[in-house]
């Protein structure tokens, strides 16, 4: 458990998942081993109200003592990670110090927590916080554990990169007012003409193109000559000449749609003057944020994947590594050790640069 120079506080609003008694794959307790100032994310149990035997598996992030900022940093990546793997905001995310005193074993004691809480809000006057706590702390998104076994993978790479964590808070920015996603799709590629009725809706959309074009500007910097930014975009794993578009909807080079995302956020967006009368339309705005969110995709996928993950011990990537490849055979796979990798097991070669990848390659999925 964590030693006293260390202050945790809960993610308030997010669960892992069902916490039940005798349950039997428990997740670790240390998640995501950060790399950046002894940070990492950590999971407790918090019983359901009036149960004993049923509750959460909750998500809190474990510093230094005190140290909030870096707390408010990796919950920043989480959130941003979460964005991009969802394609969708969560909006109420926040942070909660857990006083040493509630915290038993593996178990916040949510009465004591609760009451803890309560009385030094009511102490700083913070009078909202008193009477809404307990009702913030038992709200919360579940999603599957695939999806968070990737967040947690990658959140290394994400918070000890300027460049990638500047793309991901730009991308969530992107995502803060439309998220184009399943049937919205659809129905902005049968209507492509579909009118945007206010100036709210246009301010939006507008922000949605300048914030997709500072995610992919912070990737792959400001398009200039084309022999220059063709190099840029290899160096970040990207091809200037895929082609990229959605379906019933004419192909484009990647490299032109950035051009094109450029000249739009010129004609809209930039130095706060619009240089054409029409406003960007829906199928503009879900273009340039599905655009920004496959460069980021990629270049982080790719930026984790050459560097390797050697943050963690081997309980957390074997945890990790078994939820974000579930159809892998046999079931031991992160255990064994294959000629292919160097006599090493999957966890010891997804610690060094490619290692994923070659594990990816003598294990492929069923």
């Amino acid at each position: 458990m964590a030693p006293r120079r260390h202050s945790r506080y809960i993610i308030l609003g997010f669960s892992l998942g069902t916490w039940f008694d005798h349950q039997r794959n428990i997740p670790p307790y240390i998640l995501c081993s950060t790399g950046i100032r002894n940070s990492r994310i950590v999971s407790l149990r918090l019983c359901d109200r009036g149960s004993r035997d049923v509750g959460q598996w909750r998500l809190c992030i474990e510093v230094e003592q005190n140290n909030l900022t870096t707390a408010r940093r990796v919950l920043s990546g989480f959130e941003g990670l979460f964005t991009q793997l969802n394609h969708g905001r969560i909006d109420d995310l926040s942070l909660q110090l857990l006083p040493s005193g509630v915290v038993r074993d593996r178990e916040i004691l949510g009465p004591d927590f609760v009451q803890a809480v309560k009385a030094r809000a009511h102490h700083d006057g913070n009078f909202f916080l008193e009477r809404t706590f307990e009702s913030q702390l038992r709200s919360f998104h579940t999603v599957p554990e695939i999806l968070v076994a990737f967040l947690l993978f990658q959140l290394p790479k994400l918070l000890q990169s300027e460049w990638l964590f500047a793309a991901c808070g730009f991308f969530q920015a992107a995502c803060r007012d439309f998220a184009f996603t399943g049937d919205g799709i659809g129905n902005i590629l049968r209507r492509r003409n579909m009118p945007v009725e206010n100036e709210r809706d246009r301010l939006n959309l507008e922000n949605v193109i300048l914030s997709s074009f500072r995610t992919v500007e912070s990737i792959v910097g400001e398009p200039g000559r084309e022999n220059r930014f063709r190099a840029m975009l290899t160096s970040r794993g990207l091809d200037f000449d895929e082609l990229v578009g959605f379906p019933g909807t004419r192909r484009k080079r990647l490299g032109e749609t950035m051009y094109a995302l450029q000249r739009l956020r010129d004609a809209t967006s930039a130095h706060g003057i619009r240089r054409r009368p029409m406003p960007v339309s829906w199928l503009e705005a879900m273009q340039a944020q599905h655009l920004a969110e496959s460069v980021f995709h990629q270049a982080l996928w790719r930026e984790c994947c050459r560097a390797g993950r050697p943050e963690g011990g081997d309980e957390e990537l074997r945890y990790l590594l078994r939820l974000m490849y579930p159809f892998r055979e046999p079931d031991d796979w992160t255990e064994i050790s294959r000629a292919e990798l160097g006599n090493i097991t999957p966890i010891q070669a997804t610690r060094q640069p490619g290692g994923l990848e070659r594990s990816k390659d003598v294990f492929p999925d069923l």
